[in-house]
């Protein structure tokens, strides 16, 4: 009488196995693409954030402030400039050359204006 009550427990134990491995199956793969589609859509966020306006990245040392400027510049994948060697499509320049000219901000000094070369 014992070895029916292990028997019939064995064969519940394997309908639930079966039942249940398949729902554990399931439940990983929509996780996957539920983490995807969240994926896609922070990239495309970034990407439109770069594409529309400026942006500074801050923080401590070492806390990756480069990392989101490899990702976003991977992420668009055109022609760009920058000190660091990305990709296939950076061209390196020194920071030096990447300059927008003299500054010819009025500083004022003693109450006079003065203009710094």
């Amino acid at each position: 009488m014992s070895s029916l009550y292990i028997y019939i427990g064995a064969g519940v134990l394997v309908i639930l196995a079966a039942g249940l491995i398949p729902l554990f199956i399931r439940r990983g793969l929509r996780k996957e693409d539920s983490e995807a589609q969240y994926w896609d859509t922070q990239n495309r966020w970034l990407v439109e954030t770069f594409d529309n306006f400026d942006v500074a990245v801050y923080g401590f040392r070492g806390s990756g402030k480069d990392v989101i400027f490899a990702h976003a510049i991977n992420l668009k994948a055109a022609k760009h400039y920058s000190n660091i060697y990305y990709n296939a499509d950076t061209e390196v320049r020194d920071i030096k050359d990447l300059n927008v000219g003299g500054n010819e901000y009025p500083v004022r000094q003693d109450r006079a204006l003065l203009t710094v070369d």
